[in-house]
């Protein structure tokens, strides 16, 4: 029994297990970090997701030749390799108490990547996309949006699915012609 008065707050679970500080919010977001290839570029973008308290975080435009994973601060970097002329490459950044929790991380392709977290009550399943931008071709463009719907449609409709990423979106009067 608490004395009134008392301030203890639960602990956070993920998947029965009790992590953290008693913050039970998933807080996630997207960055296109531009590249991560340069020197301190990891480290700094750590420090802002640290900064921010986010838990999982989607990025876009890594450009690491390699696929893997790295740990960093209080931070595991999951990340797929570019493409053959070292441009894209997508992952996620996750905080390390959510980490236990992963069932699956899989990259799709350099654009395209997924990563499903177990919950206690729950899966969610993070679909990480970096669009083609407007000057690629249509075929491009569509090839990539099939995939997408491809994707979503062999995940179960009982696992949550959250997509987020860089969708080179362009606001603002379209020029006509006339």
């Amino acid at each position: 029994m608490l004395c009134s008065g008392s301030k203890k707050k639960p602990q956070t679970r993920f998947n029965g297990k009790r992590h953290g500080n008693g913050n039970t919010e998933l807080t996630f977001g997207t960055w296109n970090v531009r590249t991560l290839y340069k020197p301190g570029a990891a480290q700094s973008m750590i420090k802002e997701v640290e900064k921010y308290g986010l838990g999982i975080l989607a990025l876009q435009e890594i450009r690491w030749k390699e696929a893997g994973s790295i740990d960093m601060g209080n931070m595991t970097i999951l990340f797929g390799g570019c493409d053959e002329r070292g441009q894209y490459g997508v992952g996620f950044a996750v905080r390390k108490n959510i980490v236990p929790t992963i069932k699956d991380f899989r990259i799709i392709n350099p654009r395209l990547a997924l990563l499903k977290i177990e919950t206690k009550w729950f899966d969610i399943v993070f679909i990480n996309v970096h669009a083609p931008t407007e000057d690629k071709s249509q075929q491009e463009k569509e090839d990539f949006y099939t995939e997408i719907e491809q994707l979503l449609e062999g995940i179960s409709n009982s696992k949550i699915k959250i997509v987020l990423g860089d969708m080179n979106a362009k606001i603002g009067k379209e020029r006509s012609y006339t």
